[in-house]
C-alpha cells in the first residue's frame, strides 16, 4: 500500500524542523484505485513526517473525511472520522523501527457486520544484542521478555 501513496495523494509542504519534513496530505482527484483496499485512499487526509537525511518515513497520520463504501455500501463501508498512526524511529545507526501504531476504524461488513478496530502498539527499549548470538540464546531473550510482558 505505501508504493501508491505518491499516486494517491496530493502532498503540500507544512514546515521544517531539522532532518524533518512535514508534509499533508489530500486524495488526488486523479487516483484509479487498484483495489479495494487503496479506495480507503480516496477519503483519508493527514500529514507525513520524512527525516529527509537519511530518506525515512517518520511518522504518518491519517483520517477519513468521509464514509468509504465497498460495492456501493453493500460489500460494506467504514465510518467517517477513522484515523490512524504509525511512527518509526532510528532505534540505532541506520536501523529504523516501528515504535507506535494506532488504528481507530468503525464500519459494517455484508450490511450485518460490525467492523471496530480499536488497536494501539507501542514499542521501545530497543537493544542490540551480540551478533553471533545463537537461536536458542536469541529464543531465552524472547521467552523472558514475554514473561515481563504478562507480569505488567
Amino acid at each position: 500500500m505505501f508504493k501508491i501513496l505518491p499516486e494517491a495523494f496530493v502532498f503540500d509542504y507544512a514546515g521544517r524542523q531539522r532532518d524533518l519534513v512535514t508534509l499533508t496530505f489530500r486524495p488526488n482527484p486523479n487516483f484509479q484505485p487498484p483495489s479495494l483496499e487503496a479506495r480507503v485512499f480516496d477519503s483519508m487526509q493527514g500529514e507525513m513526517t520524512v527525516d529527509t537525511k537519511q530518506e525515512r518515513l517518520a511518522a504518518l497520520n491519517g483520517h477519513l473525511m468521509e464514509d468509504v463504501k465497498f460495492g456501493g455500501g453493500l460489500l460494506g463501508h467504514l465510518d467517517k472520522g477513522g484515523k490512524f498512526e504509525v511512527r518509526q524511529t532510528e532505534v540505532a545507526a541506520g536501523q529504523w523501527e516501528m515504535t507506535t501504531l494506532g488504528v481507530d476504524m468503525k464500519g459494517k461488513a455484508l450490511l450485518f457486520k460490525t467492523i471496530g478496530v480499536h488497536e494501539t502498539e507501542n514499542h521501545s527499549d530497543f537493544q542490540r544484542v551480540p551478533d553471533n548470538l545463537t537461536l536458542a540464546e536469541a529464543a531465552g531473550i524472547l521467552n523472558r521478555q514475554t514473561v515481563v510482558a504478562d507480569n505488567r
